[in-house]
């Protein structure tokens, strides 16, 4: 039986680098902003290959109609599992315009969810977000890089992360990471998502996520989670879309496309049958309308090339976990310390 896959200031640490050379130009400062912003989203445009759902303005392209349809489908799958739930807590937040400044260690604003008035509130002290025993390294304020965060909304925890070397502002997403709740408001269901970013190149970006088991993948194994790093390399239209992605136990893949052409490359290892319509091969290029096999020439014209890239790690419960110094309830902070909006978005 056919599973389906379908998951996914003025201040700057200057580097004077000058072994043996006094006399090397510093890395220039960076303006801060009057404000900064959560980025609405840090998603990597994965629909080309996404299998096709009901119809709607968003351009899905593939039908299942050829022999490699799962195997183009799944990573992207993943990708936007991850795209989905980092966009839904993302969102609302990227609406407040949060003033910068070394005394601003909290911001505080009420807002309307659901049609029910609660308290958003932001810490940005520094705290250990990756586990390791020591604590980020962040300015306690969002005067100075990088800039650590905790969000909860009505007492609940929703996300938290770092921003590593650029204020995030409208224009400019950056780089960071973080781990993000999406509720669902009417079954109260929790889904997170953990992201590493790096978007200050509009033409070289990427994602890595780390997303929950979707009840869709069709398998068994207990605390799967997913991984994919999804890259994106040049202009929109014609982009160089790559995802490496992981399934646990049960198979891997690294998957290459071009968006404006019809070629898809990959490699693909299934450690377990889980499903007939996937199988292991190396560099197969196909075509992404048909899912048909095709000569590899096609996607040697279309500038795919998998070389030297890797399978990522397999993902762990823990990968999806809040960070231990991300308390349950709100910390309190000094009224005079704490920026309070005026208006909600």
């Amino acid at each position: 039986m056919k599973r389906s896959f379908l998951f996914h200031f003025i201040f700057l640490l200057i580097v004077a680098g000058c072994a043996g050379n006094s006399a090397s130009v510093p890395a220039p400062l960076v303006e801060v902003p009057t404000s900064i912003s959560f980025p609405s989203s840090v998603s990597i445009d994965v629909d080309t290959t996404t299998a096709a759902q009901q119809p709607s303005g968003i351009k899905f392209e593939v039908t299942p109609v050829g022999p490699f349809f799962e195997e183009i489908t799944i990573g992207a799958g993943v990708v936007n599992l991850g795209n989905s739930i980092t966009n839904a807590v993302l969102g609302p937040l990227s609406a407040f315009e949060i003033p910068t400044g070394t005394d601003v260690i909290a911001f505080s604003c009420a807002i309307n969810e659901n049609a029910t008035l609660k308290t958003l509130q932001i810490d940005f002290g520094d705290y250990d977000f990756d586990g390791d025993g020591t604590t980020e390294g962040c300015s306690g304020s969002t005067g100075a890089l990088p800039i650590c965060y905790r969000v909860w909304v009505g007492g609940e925890r929703r996300t938290a992360g770092v921003f590593e070397t650029e204020f995030p502002t409208p224009d400019q997403i950056g780089q960071g990471r973080f781990v993000a709740a999406q509720v669902d408001l009417g079954t109260a269901q929790i889904k997170k998502a953990r992201a590493t970013y790096d978007h200050r190149n509009p033409l070289d970006k990427f994602t890595d996520f780390f997303v929950p088991d979707d009840d869709s993948s069709g398998s068994d194994v207990s605390g799967l989670v997913p991984h994919a790093f999804a890259r994106q390399e040049g202009p929109e239209l014609t982009a160089r879309k790559t995802v490496n992605f992981s399934l646990g136990p049960l198979v891997n893949g690294i998957t290459q496309w071009r968006e404006g052409r019809d070629y898809w490359l990959g490699t693909i290892n299934e450690f377990v049958d889980v499903s007939p319509n996937i199988e292991t091969f190396s560099n197969q290029c196909a075509q992404i309308s048909t899912q048909e096999g095709v000569n590899s020439n096609f996607c040697v014209a279309a500038g795919l090339n998998l070389d030297g890239l890797v399978f990522p790690s397999i993902g762990t419960l823990q990968d999806l976990e809040f960070p231990a110094g991300f308390p349950l309830v709100p910390l309190v902070r000094p009224a005079q310390e704490t920026v309070t909006c005026t208006v909600s978005p």
